[in-house]
């Protein structure tokens, strides 16, 4: 089937609509776009399989992300008070490391070396829409990673092995299902 410039432009705007009519966001829509556009250039310069690259629609490709705002010190400390005493270290480590959730939860006890005060990244959990949470490494090779922990957190994370003593080989953060 030969699909005319016309037609080809309509499916890419029609494939676009209906990502987004089933809930992706416009930044993953535009992510997704720039993927098609690179594969389509590939099929166009480098195999020749195609006369001209349909995604060229101007504004498809572009993506704004609303700032996320970030707790105020004195917002981490309120939240200690409404957190489980066994969630505390969590919280103050997510707040001073710039660890992701998912990184934060899969971290085990051999994961801590407090004497050099570093937590080092080398796995993280996902959790999958039918709720099952599955093990994987960092988001990128560069997610693999030592991490220096401030003073105050090595303390605390100190204090938080003591009360809630585990094998090495355990979660820091067990016992209820951590969920965000």
């Amino acid at each position: 089937m030969t699909w005319r410039r016309k037609d080809a432009r309509q499916a890419v705007r029609s494939w676009r609509q209906q990502l987004l009519c089933e809930g992706c966001s416009v930044m993953v829509a535009a992510k997704s776009y720039r993927l098609l556009r690179a594969v389509l250039n590939t099929a166009l310069k480098e195999d020749q399989l195609i006369a001209q690259n349909p995604c060229r629609i101007r504004g498809y490709d572009k993506e704004t992300s609303t700032e996320r705002s970030v707790a105020t010190i004195r917002q981490v400390f309120a939240l200690l008070q409404l957190v489980e005493r066994r969630y505390a270290a969590l919280v103050l480590l997510a707040a001073f490391t710039g660890l992701r959730w998912g990184e934060l939860v899969a971290l085990r006890y051999s994961d801590l070396d407090l004497e050099r005060g570093t937590v080092t990244v080398s796995r993280k959990f996902a959790e999958l829409q039918d709720g099952r949470r599955v093990t994987g490494p960092p988001k990128s090779a560069a997610g693999v990673r030592a991490v220096a922990l401030p003073a105050m957190i090595v303390d605390i994370m100190k204090a938080h092995l003591v009360e809630f003593p585990a094998e090495r080989s355990e979660l820091v953060f067990r016992g209820r299902w951590v969920r965000r």
